[in-house]
């Protein structure tokens, strides 16, 4: 039986560790040691710049209490984030509806902490809650849109870079997780673990529309285009907590020198990875521009070694366009339908495939 992604990790889980030390013996990182803020590391920037390395955060006291205790209706509480990551001292606005009179959010970094796997960095004061409108449908493109107003703004200035889950909580005691990744600022010398919000978005189901099947559950109904601008289905964080969040546990735990990023960071900026020692694509890494593809093999072919820890790495090919407001946040792929694609007969090499 597979272990809960909330559980601590099983007997035999040394094999693990193992395989993964031989993995990074693969990609040339060596053996890590005197990593740590405990172990004297000064950051050249100073002592701000060290409280944002992920090097620093490793051997901090943890919280055991991240998980979630109790879901409720899926209309008890419910958020996305204006932006699928920050760098430290960046706002992120969260747009909340809650069936709630009030709310608070904590943010948790995922780590090792000495096996709670997780640390409260921040945390709300108790927040009015309110039930947003209903999301609508964009027809065209079958595409749910909340559009919701933003209900708070949270500034990360202090934050690690890292993974995050921020954890909703309503006075009724139903909580959701939202996950936000908090970007590192520069990949040289690091390993860079790569995050996949564009896959997470794929499947999400929210509102009855994801990129596989629509209300009836019939791939002709299928979005062709999901927008960040909505929250995520179930708990709010599955493929995260699926799918990455252990390799980040266990990349934490072994001390080696991180980075974090996403996808839809590397599609717009190549610089994101420069000097990287390594880049990892964790567990199910399914959708990428062919930016991001683009922008992966020239960090390839200038030395950066590069695993791929999932199948499916790079199957489907999408396109990143604006969403209420803002660039990057809806994620088009019309796969099997490609000549219905507005690109098919004036830019070819954008259309979305397989």
């Amino acid at each position: 039986m597979a272990p809960e992604y909330g559980s601590a990790p099983p007997a035999g889980s040394g094999l693990a560790r193992r395989r993964f030390l031989t993995l990074c013996a693969g990609l040339g990182l060596g053996t890590v040691t005197a990593c740590t803020g405990a172990s004297g590391h000064r950051d050249p920037r100073g002592p701000a710049a060290a409280r944002c390395r992920p090097e620093v955060e490793r051997d901090a006291p943890g919280t055991p209490d991240w998980r979630l205790r109790a879901e409720g209706p899926p209309d008890a509480v419910a958020c996305y984030t204006d932006r699928v990551s920050v760098t430290p001292g960046e706002e992120c606005g969260l747009h909340v509806s809650t069936t709630a009179a009030s709310f608070r959010v904590c943010a948790f970094r995922v780590g090792w902490y000495g096996g709670a796997q997780a640390r409260r960095i921040w945390a709300s004061p108790r927040i009015p809650g309110r039930v947003q409108p209903p999301p609508h449908l964009l027809p065209a493109t079958r595409t749910v849109r909340a559009d919701w107003p933003a209900t708070l703004s949270v500034d990360t200035t202090g934050w690690p870079e890292g993974a995050y889950l921020l954890r909703l909580e309503t006075d009724a005691g139903h909580q959701r997780y939202v996950p936000l990744i908090v970007r590192s600022t520069e990949a040289a010398g690091r390993t860079v673990l790569l995050h996949a919000p564009a896959t997470w978005q794929a499947y999400n189901r929210w509102g009855g529309y994801s990129l596989y099947d629509g209300p009836s559950g019939g791939y002709a109904t299928r979005s062709l285009a999901v927008s960040f601008d909505r929250p995520y289905d179930g708990n709010g964080a599955e493929k995260f907590l699926v799918y990455e969040r252990a390799l980040v546990v266990l990349a934490e735990r072994l001390g080696i020198p991180l980075a974090y990023s996403t996808g839809v960071d590397v599609h717009r900026d190549p610089a994101v990875l420069r000097g990287a020692h390594a880049v990892v694509c964790l567990g199910h890494d399914e959708y990428w521009t062919p930016q991001q593809r683009a922008h992966v093999t020239e960090a390839r072919d200038a030395g950066t070694n590069i695993a791929f820890l999932g199948a499916n790495t790079c199957f489907r090919r999408v396109r990143l366009e604006a969403g209420q407001g803002a660039g990057d946040r809806t994620v088009v792929c019309y796969k099997s339908a490609y000549r219905a694609d507005p690109c098919y007969g004036s830019a070819p090499a954008l259309v979305t495939t397989d």
